[in-house]
């Protein structure tokens, strides 16, 4: 939370000036509420105009392990160059240790156009040393 709250800060935006968020998106038990509380504790402070859309790129080409925070800011690129969201395939059900209630956010599951003529996306990314890292991405 304190790494996404630094990001957000830096690119002197507002949470809600969000429209896509990447999540690192693994997929795990443990992992994923992790990151879904700290993008909720961002997010919730502030109210949204649109809800938030969220996906993970890993369910297009899987987990690239080193190369798993580039693949995350191309494709945080290139929804800000096509003012749309690409969607996480394959998702059927949420993770059931996801907090997501009073979160107004989407887990967009088929690709969507921005409400907007620009948007921002970030991305997290976890490292299996322990490394945080988190980019806020305009267009």
């Amino acid at each position: 939370e304190q790494c996404i709250w630094a990001a957000v800060r830096e690119a002197q935006m507002s949470p809600p000036e969000s429209t896509v968020w990447e999540c690192h998106g693994t997929g795990t038990s443990l992992g994923d509420p992790i990151e879904v509380g700290a993008v909720k504790k961002v997010q919730i402070r502030h109210q949204r105009l649109e809800p938030l859309m969220i996906a993970s790129v890993k369910s297009n080409i899987g987990h690239l392990e080193g190369g798993a925070g580039m693949s995350a800011m191309c494709k945080c690129v290139i929804q800000c160059q096509r003012t749309m969201c690409c969607p996480t395939l394959h998702l059927q059900e949420l993770n059931p240790h996801l907090e997501h209630s009073s979160f107004d956010a989407v887990f967009q599951t088929e690709a969507a156009n921005f409400h907007y003529v620009r948007g921002h996306s970030q991305v997290s990314s976890f490292g299996f040393g322990g490394s945080n890292g988190h980019a806020v991405f305009w267009g």
